[in-house]
C-alpha cells in the first residue's frame, strides 16, 4: 500500500512539475475566460493569453514557439465587471484561482495586496467600456500595478483644447494623489499605460501622451514614461501586452537616411549591440529605398528596428511607401521621421502598417517634430542594452536642445513604456565569430580584423552577418590602405588625449574645416563612435594623428563625375568650361584607384572632381587601366605634365580627358593622386 502511495505521489510530483516547466501558449473564446487564466498566474509561473485565434495570435505563437498552444473552453465567473477584474488581480498575485476569491472582495483584497512589498510602479489607465481593457489588466497583473477605471467619452479621432488636456493630465495625477502614491522625483508612479481610446492629438499637432506624464504642462522633465496599448485591429492590443512580457530578441536592424554629417546618426546605436545580439547598421549613401527593398524582400529578420528617415505620413525616403512595410516577425520599431504616426489606426499610414504588419512597439511622431527632437541613438540603445525600460530609454531628453523639445511634444510611444528589450543569448557558431571580430575591430587590432573578416565571411549564411561583416571589412581595407598605423603603438600624453576625445566631435572639425570628411573615411568614423574609444589607448593615439593631419593639413577628393562620350577630342576641350551643362553618364564606380569601367569604341570621355585642400600642394598622379590620360585641366588651365600638377589653397576643379581603345568592349581607367611625397590624399573616394 505504501509503494502505491508513493508512486501515485511521484506521479503527481511529476504532472506538477511538468505542468510547471511547460512552455505553454492558452487561446480563450471570451473576456470572461481570459479573466479566468489570468487568475491562473502566479508570482512564480506566468504564461501568455489570447482571446480568440488571430493572425496576431499566430505571429506569437510563430515567434515563441511553445511547447503547447491549449484551447481552453468557456469559464464562468460571473461577467466581465469591475469587481471580477480585481478578483483575477488578486488571484494572480497569490497563486490562488479567481474562485477562491469571494465575490465583492476583489477590489478589497487587491489593494491590500498592493499595500505589501516594493512600491507600484506604474498605472494602467483603461475603462469598462475600452477594446483594450483586457491588454491593460495583464500588464496591471504581471507588473503588480494599479487600474485607474476612467471613462473619458472622448476618442483616438478627438483633437483636444490646451485646457481639455491639462484637465486630462490633472484627473491621472489625482487619482495617484488619492491612492497614496508617491509620483515626484521617481521612486513611485514612473509609468503610465493607456489602455483606452483615449485621444492621443491636442491643439498644434502636440501630444497627449507626452503632455501627461508631467507634474505641470510646462515642465521639462517626465515623472512618469507613458505608452498606449492601441487596438488597431482586433487581437492587436492583447498582441502588444503578450509580445512585450514573453518575447526575445535575437537580431537589430539599423537603417539610417539621414546625412552622415549628423549627431543622429544609428551607428551610436548599433556600436552598443553588435557584442549582444545579430545586428546591421546601414548607412547612407548605402542606404536608401532600393537597398531597403532588397533586404526585405524576403520579410524583415530584425526583432528591434531603427530607421532614420524622413516624408509624410505615407511617404518616407523619397520614394518609399507603406507598401513597402514588410509581413514581420513581433519587432519593436523606432521610427526617426516626420508624420508617421499621424493616424495609428490607419494601415495605409506608415505607423499603421508597421502595427498591422506585426510591430508591439512602436515610436513616431504625429506632426512635424523636427529631427533634432529624436533620441540620441547611442544614449536609448546604451539603455536598452543595459535592461532599461523602453518607456526611459526613449523618453528620457538627454542631449535635445532644453526648452523647446524637452516639453511636451509630437511624438506618441505605443506599447507597453515598462517592456524591456530581453536579449537571447546567441550561441550560434556563427554570430559567435562575428562578435569575436567585432570586438577586434573595438580594441583597434584591424589587421587582425581584417584577416579574421577575409576568412571568415565565405562561410557565413546569415545575410545581417555577411552585411555586416563586409560593411567592417570595407571600412578596415579603407584604413589599412590609406593609414596602416600600427596598433602596437604605444600611446604617449594620456591625459591630454583622454580630454580631447571627450570634448572633440566631428561637428568641430566641420566649423574649423569648414567642411566634413565624405562616409567612408574611417577616422571620421570612429570620431562618430567615441564614446566606447575614451578607455582604448590604441585607438586614441590612432585617432589622435589622423586630427592633427585634419587640422593641419587636410585635402581630399570629392564627387567624381564623368561625361561622355564625345567623338571630338578638340570639340571636347573647347566645351570644358561648359561641364557644368553636361549630362552625367550612368556608370559604375570603384574606390582607390580601381578601375572605372567605360565603354571603348575610340571614344573620348570627361571626369571632372574637385580636390580640397587647406594648404596648397603639388599632387602627382599614377594612372591604371588601358584607356589613356589625353588631357588634364586644373581650374580650366590646361596642364602640360599629366603625372603631376598643382592645387591651390581651397577648392579646385580637376578635368581628366581620357581615350579609350578602339578594338576593346570596354576600358578601364584608374588613378591614385597623391601629394609630392607620396603620401595619398586622405578621403579620396568614388562614391556608388
Amino acid at each position: 500500500m505504501n509503494r502505491v502511495l508513493h508512486l501515485f505521489f511521484l506521479l503527481f510530483l511529476f504532472a506538477e512539475t511538468t505542468a510547471f516547466c511547460e512552455k505553454k501558449v492558452v487561446i480563450v473564446p471570451d473576456e470572461e475566460t481570459f479573466l479566468y487564466y489570468l487568475g491562473e498566474w502566479s508570482p512564480e509561473k506566468k504564461f501568455p493569453v489570447f482571446i480568440g485565434e488571430s493572425r496576431y495570435s499566430q505571429k506569437f505563437i510563430s515567434a515563441y514557439k511553445p511547447d503547447v498552444v491549449e484551447k481552453a473552453g468557456k469559464r464562468n465567473v460571473g461577467g466581465v465587471t469591475a469587481d471580477n477584474i480585481f478578483r483575477a488581480l488578486a488571484a494572480s498575485l497569490t497563486g490562488k484561482n479567481i474562485r477562491d476569491i469571494s465575490p465583492g472582495e476583489g477590489f478589497k483584497m487587491y489593494y491590500k495586496l498592493l499595500g505589501r512589498g516594493k512600491p507600484v510602479d506604474g498605472i494602467v489607465v483603461t475603462g469598462r467600456s475600452s477594446k483594450e481593457l483586457m491588454a491593460g489588466v495583464a500588464l496591471a497583473a504581471f507588473y503588480k500595478q494599479d487600474i485607474f477605471m476612467f471613462d473619458y467619452g472622448r476618442t483616438m479621432n478627438d483633437k483636444l483644447t490646451f485646457d481639455e488636456v491639462d484637465s486630462l493630465r490633472n484627473s491621472i495625477l489625482q487619482f495617484i494623489r488619492d491612492r497614496g502614491y508617491n509620483y515626484s522625483g521617481r521612486g513611485g508612479i514612473e509609468y503610465i499605460t493607456v489602455a483606452g481610446d483615449l485621444p492621443y492629438i491636442y491643439e498644434r499637432s502636440m501630444s497627449v501622451d507626452d503632455a501627461i506624464g508631467r507634474e505641470k504642462m510646462t515642465d521639462s522633465d517626465v515623472y512618469a514614461f507613458v505608452g498606449r496599448l492601441v487596438e488597431v485591429e482586433e487581437g492587436a492590443s492583447l498582441y502588444q501586452a503578450m509580445c512585450s512580457l514573453f518575447l526575445e530578441a535575437e537580431k537589430s536592424l539599423f537603417f539610417d537616411l539621414w546625412s552622415p554629417d549628423w549627431k543622429l546618426q544609428t551607428g551610436y546605436g548599433a556600436w552598443m549591440l553588435f557584442d549582444k545580439m545579430v545586428t546591421l547598421n546601414i548607412s547612407a549613401p548605402q542606404a536608401d529605398v532600393g537597398y531597403w527593398r532588397s533586404i526585405v524582400r524576403d520579410g524583415l529578420a530584425a526583432d528591434f528596428v531603427w530607421v532614420n528617415t524622413g516624408g509624410g505620413p505615407r511617404d518616407w525616403g523619397g520614394s518609399g511607401s507603406p507598401d513597402d512595410i514588410p509581413s514581420c516577425d513581433p519587432c519593436c520599431v523606432y521610427f526617426a521621421h516626420s508624420n508617421s504616426a499621424r493616424d495609428p489606426r490607419d494601415k495605409d499610414t506608415i505607423c499603421g502598417r508597421w502595427l498591422s504588419q506585426g510591430a508591439y512597439f512602436y515610436v513616431g511622431s504625429i506632426f512635424e517634430p523636427y529631427a533634432q527632437s529624436f533620441q540620441f541613438s547611442y544614449y536609448a540603445v546604451k539603455d536598452l542594452a543595459e535592461g532599461k525600460s523602453f518607456g526611459q530609454a526613449f523618453q528620457t531628453k538627454r542631449g535635445l536642445f532644453r526648452g523647446r523639445f524637452d516639453i511636451p511634444w509630437k511624438h506618441i510611444y505605443i506599447g507597453n513604456p515598462r517592456a524591456r528589450l530581453v536579449i537571447k543569448d546567441n550561441t550560434g557558431e556563427q554570430y559567435l565569430r562575428f562578435k569575436e571580430i567585432f570586438l577586434e575591430v573595438k580594441r583597434g587590432n584591424f589587421y587582425s580584423a581584417k584577416n579574421m573578416l577575409e576568412n571568415s565571411i565565405p562561410g557565413f549564411s546569415d545575410p545581417y552577418i555577411v552585411s555586416q561583416s563586409e560593411n567592417f571589412l570595407k571600412e578596415v581595407y579603407f584604413f589599412d590602405f590609406c593609414r596602416g598605423v600600427d596598433s602596437s603603438i604605444t600611446l604617449a600624453g594620456e591625459s591630454e588625449i583622454k580630454q580631447w576625445m571627450l570634448n572633440l566631435s566631428p561637428d568641430v572639425i566641420r566649423k574649423k574645416n569648414r567642411l566634413l570628411s565624405e562616409e567612408g573615411d574611417l577616422f571620421i568614423f570612429y570620431l562618430k563612435n567615441r564614446y566606447y574609444s575614451v578607455g582604448n589607448a590604441v585607438l586614441r593615439k590612432m585617432i589622435s594623428s589622423q586630427i592633427y593631419e585634419t587640422e593641419n593639413y587636410l585635402r581630399y577628393i570629392k564627387d567624381i563625375y564623368v561625361f561622355g562620350p564625345f567623338k571630338d577630342l578638340s570639340g571636347a576641350e573647347a566645351n570644358i568650361s561648359r561641364v557644368d551643362n553636361l549630362m552625367r553618364m550612368a556608370a559604375g564606380y570603384d574606390i582607390w584607384g580601381r578601375k572605372l569601367i567605360l565603354p571603348a569604341e575610340n571614344r573620348i570621355y570627361l571626369l571632372k572632381t574637385d580636390i580640397y585642400s587647406d594648404k596648397a600642394c603639388a599632387v602627382k598622379i599614377k594612372i591604371d587601366g588601358n584607356a589613356v590620360l589625353k588631357a588634364l585641366y586644373v581650374n580650366n588651365d590646361k596642364v602640360l605634365d599629366v603625372s603631376a600638377f598643382y592645387i591651390k589653397k581651397g577648392k579646385n576643379r580637376i578635368c581628366f580627358l581620357v581615350g579609350t581603345p578602339e578594338n576593346k568592349e570596354k576600358a578601364g581607367f584608374g588613378c591614385i593622386v597623391s601629394d609630392v611625397e607620396g603620401g595619398y590624399l586622405p578621403g579620396l573616394k568614388y562614391s556608388n
